[in-house]
């Protein structure tokens, strides 16, 4: 049987657009897939920004409920009550509440939360001004605990957060596992020279805002006496002084994240720099030394 001297051209012809159309069919499938891979990503991301929006309205109307004024830019102003000596007063104050943080837990029914907080500012009155300053006792803070029920957030947990004095709230969002936020505030006082500045944890215990870690940040002694002066100087804060503090951060490791610390200084006259990483205990609570934690003036 004779053969056409193009017959092996086109046979050729056939095999490459065979060819070609499977890979093009292949890379259709490649494309297809990178799209729905896009898509399913920018919908998880709509979805997250969904709930951040969802939580600020909880937080919103959470704050509304406590007639506060809600203002545009997560400011607040309202009246808070007050406490000097043991008399009860009214005072103004101002706040910013923190932009929610959403997360879910993961597990065969995962959780979504969601963690927000409102730093106040006060603005003393005339109560205020003519009895101690130093000794007001007010909430300069709110913690607040949301989980997603359905389409909504509801407000499961809230903590106020007491401050002696005209302080400032100061709260931060943090990480405190894997699956987990919590917060932390700051604090202290100084008097007759001595001072004492800390930090306290806020988790979250059985769906509820509980303190998880107390830690003296700054213990000094050093504006009791001056010690160039032999008549003010005294041994124990000149000879033995105590002059300790504490940086910190949490380690991204396992679920539950170690609490590392670090101490410098002088506790009575002893040098002191130690580095230790703390794990939360069966409470769930970090617990630092106590020769380095409570020192006491």
């Amino acid at each position: 049987m004779s053969t056409s001297p193009n017959a092996g051209d086109k046979t050729g012809k056939r095999l490459a657009i065979a060819l070609l159309v499977a890979a093009l069919v292949a890379g259709g499938g490649y494309v297809g897939w990178q799209l729905a891979q896009r898509q399913a990503g920018s919908e998880s991301s709509v979805n997250t920004a969904n709930e951040t929006n969802l939580a600020e309205a909880t937080v919103s109307d959470y704050l509304r409920s406590l007639k506060l004024h809600v203002l545009p830019g997560g400011k607040v102003e309202g009246n808070r009550e007050v406490s000097i000596s043991d008399d009860k007063t009214v005072a103004g104050v101002s706040g910013q509440w923190l932009a929610p943080v959403v997360f879910t837990t993961r597990g065969e029914t995962p959780i979504t939360y969601a963690v927000s907080a409102v730093n106040f500012d006060l603005k003393p009155n005339a109560e205020i001004e003519q009895g101690n300053p130093d000794f007001v006792e007010w909430d300069n803070a709110l913690l607040l605990l949301m989980k997603k029920q359905g389409d909504r957030f509801v407000v499961v947990s809230a903590e106020p957060v007491g401050a002696n004095g005209l302080a400032s709230g100061k709260v931060s969002l943090l990480q405190t596992g894997a699956q987990s936020w919590g917060w932390s505030t700051e604090g202290g006082w100084s008097k007759q020279g001595y001072s004492i500045d800390r930090v306290s944890f806020y988790g979250i215990l059985r769906e509820k805002i509980a303190s998880i870690a107390e830690l003296q940040t700054n213990a000094s002694d050093e504006g009791v006496a001056d010690c160039t002066d032999p008549d003010s100087a005294s041994e124990t804060s000149c000879s033995r002084p105590t002059q300790l503090t504490a940086d910190w951060k949490f380690i991204k490791e396992g679920d539950a994240y170690p609490l590392e610390v670090r101490w410098s200084g002088t506790v009575e006259g002893e040098k002191i720099n130690d580095t230790r990483r703390i794990v939360p205990n069966a409470s769930g609570r970090y617990v630092f030394p106590k020769e380095y934690n409570e020192i006491q003036f």
